[in-house]
Order: C-alpha cells, then structure tokens, then sequence
C-alpha cells in the first residue's frame, strides 16, 4: 500500500492566506522517475508557532537505551493532527545528549 503517485511535474500547489504555501512532497528514484507524495507539506521553515503547537501536542511516549551508547525518545501526537495513524516521531541523542536524528517511524 502506498501514498504516493509516479508522475511528471505536479504544479498544483495550494497557497493558503494565512498559511502559505503547500506543494507535493517529491521524492527523486533510482530510474530517473520522481515520486510524487499525496500528502502535503508546507514550503517554508516551522514557524515559532508551528514549533509551539508541537510541544502542545506532542507527548513522550517511550524512553529507549540503545547499546548504551544513543538513547531515544518516542513522542504521541495527542491531537492526532501531526501525524498519520500509526506513525510517531523520535529523537535520538548520543551520551553527551547531542541530537544525532529526528525521524518518523511507524
């Protein structure tokens, strides 16, 4: 099952007033194609009101110890409005808690 479409261009971005610009996501494969996302994402960097909504939203779900070494943390999107059913985000630090990877896994 998958998301996502194989087609030429997608010009179809959608511009909201209040919250700019969303195009197809697009993803570029091996053979030349490109994938073309069904979703959504916006064109532009979070806001500090994007980022405010996520700590609002978001709640540590899963603490994990990985071979001593990175520890990870699983995060719930509480409202459901972040993230597809069954997918969540993670962080990953290293021992001296630098960020090495911020994911969403399913």
């Amino acid at each position: 099952m998958t998301d996502a479409t194989a087609s030429g261009s997608d010009d179809q971005a959608i511009t909201d007033e209040r919250l700019g610009v969303f195009a197809r996501d697009a993803q570029p494969l091996s053979d030349g194609g490109v994938l073309y996302h069904s979703f959504r994402g916006s064109a532009g960097p979070p806001t500090a009101d994007d980022f405010a909504d996520a700590r609002n939203d978001l709640s540590l779900n899963t603490i994990a110890v990985k071979d001593g070494d990175e520890v990870v943390l699983h995060f719930t999107d509480s409202c459901g409005r972040h993230f597809l059913d069954g997918y969540w985000p993670a962080v990953r630090f290293d021992r001296d808690d630098t960020v090495l990877d911020v994911t969403v896994e399913a």
